[in-house]
């Protein structure tokens, strides 16, 4: 089984190919990269043909599967198919994350494009902090700082959600609470918490 990791952003693009075995053992095949970026299209396209020039795969059956290592979305977290879905919540947070939100959004659908039979997959950076207590998730402020900060980002997020551009209510800020992390909680908990690991 083949398995490609891509990671885009900050105008690179690097890949790395596994091969696992039987016994789910890997091994590193190949790795390389491209630096300056301008056409992430490209630097995909030069990426499979090098593969494949190389040996390493001599068709699309060859690749398995696909693993994006993206860094946040909107509403989204944890290890999930790299669908409309995971572009539309990059998307949502294009402004929070600019180097690397939208090359990831416009990788995954250039791999689909090339690849449109590969299974892709987006393990987001947040998956990291779904499970941290709520302690650990608050600095070191008094109470009233806090709730400020609540009530003004859920303020702001009630507005962004109102704007015909924003994506539906079912994103990860679903109450004041939640609301917080752009302010004074961390970012990841506007994510809502999958049920568990690697969900």
């Amino acid at each position: 089984m083949n398995i490609l990791v891509a990671n885009l952003g900050s105008t690179s693009f690097k890949f790395r190919l596994f091969r696992f075995d039987g016994a789910g053992n890997a091994a590193l095949v190949a790795k390389g990269g491209y630096e300056r970026v301008t056409d992430y299209g490209k630097a995909i396209d030069d990426c499979l043909a090098e593969l494949q020039a190389a040996g390493h795969v001599r068709s699309a059956a060859d690749l398995h599967g696909v693993g994006f290592k993206t860094v946040l979305g909107r509403g989204v977290t944890g290890c999930v198919p790299a669908d409309e879905r995971v572009i539309s919540a990059l998307d949502g947070f294009r402004e929070i994350a600019p180097p690397h939100n939208p090359p990831y959004a416009l990788g995954i659908q250039r791999f689909r494009e090339k690849l449109p039979a590969v299974p892709r997959v987006a393990l987001f950076e947040t998956a990291f902090y779904q499970w941290m207590p709520e302690a650990a998730t608050r600095y070191a402020v008094p109470p009233a700082w806090h709730d400020a900060a609540c009530a003004a980002t859920a303020s702001t997020a009630r507005a962004t959600s109102s704007s015909p551009s924003a994506p539906p209510s079912s994103s990860g800020v679903r109450t004041s609470r939640d609301a917080c992390a752009g302010s004074i909680r961390m970012v990841p908990r506007l994510c809502p918490p999958a049920p568990g690991p690697y969900a």
